[in-house]
């Protein structure tokens, strides 16, 4: 038995993921020319660096650990951050537009007020993010992860969300119009007052999401599943609802027209809704 002991002699550490010493001190990074000067000599684990206001246009970073980072006001337009590790670092009120967040781990960040036009976060962690007052016009956030985060008042126009995961997110008064929400679980999220114009959501899973005072005018909702979920005063004119599910949803006081698309069986009288011709602007 004494001889086992030698067959794993090294204790590898949970959560070691990057090439340092635990025991090593941390270099605290104050300097753009310094954080791109250890980068290139191949360093990665720049934690809670400071670098507020930063200039880092079109500048290469994949991969970089960056947890706890403050990058408030910083303008990183195009930037490679691919991999990066942002896990509750402050980016708020940063330039963001056609970023690569790809796979990135922003876990918990602030990016409230921020510029993502046009960003990549294809299969990005963003799960407890904070993006609410941001703009994220035409991101790409296919099969991201975006559970409990928070997107209220973000402008969301046109974002591709597919496949996306929005469990218990909250956006209210966002901004959705023509998005592609197809098969983006949307359960328990809060979309009231949201705008979701045009979007394609179907296949969606909206159980128990709340869209009270929504508006899904002219939306594809065919094979969403709405069961338990409020659209109490929703406007559902030219929504197509057919093979949606609708068990046990509240759509009292939602607004349709001749234009709605329901299942066979539903009748909107008995679910209180009201009738009203569509009125294109």
């Amino acid at each position: 038995m004494k001889h086992l002991k030698l067959l794993f002699p090294l204790k590898i550490p949970f959560n070691y993921n990057f090439p340092f010493r635990q025991n090593e001190p941390v270099h605290l990074i104050t300097d753009v020319c310094d954080l791109l000067e250890r980068y290139a000599k191949g360093e990665r684990f720049f934690e809670r660096a400071q670098l507020r206001e930063a200039y880092l246009f079109n500048f290469n970073l994949s991969g970089a650990y960056l947890a706890n980072a403050s990058l408030e006001g910083s303008i990183l337009i195009e930037a490679n951050l691919k991999g990066a590790d942002l896990t509750q670092a402050d980016l708020s009120k940063a330039t963001l537009c056609r970023v690569n967040l790809n796979f990135a781990n922003l876990k918990g960040a602030l990016i409230f007020e921020s510029n993502l036009q046009g960003a990549n976060l294809i299969q990005a962690n963003l799960n407890g993010a904070n993006f609410s007052g941001s703009t994220l016009e035409g991101a790409i956030l296919k099969r991201a992860s975006l559970r409990q985060a928070k997107l209220n008042h973000a402008n969301l126009r046109h974002v591709n969300l597919l496949g996306g995961d929005l469990f218990g997110a909250s956006l209210q008064d966002s901004d959705l119009t023509g998005s592609d929400l197809f098969a983006t679980n949307f359960s328990k999220a809060d979309l009231s007052y949201s705008n979701l114009t045009r979007a394609d959501l179907r296949e969606a899973n909206l159980k128990n999401a709340n869209l009270k005072n929504a508006d899904l005018s002219l939306a594809n909702l065919f094979g969403a599943d709405l069961s338990n979920g409020d659209l109490e005063s929703a406007n559902l004119q030219g929504v197509d609802l057919y093979r949606s599910k609708l068990k046990n949803t509240n759509l009292q006081n939602a607004i349709y027209d001749d234009q709605t698309k329901f299942p066979k069986w539903f009748q909107p009288n008995k679910h209180k809704m009201s009738k009203r011709s569509l009125v294109f602007s």
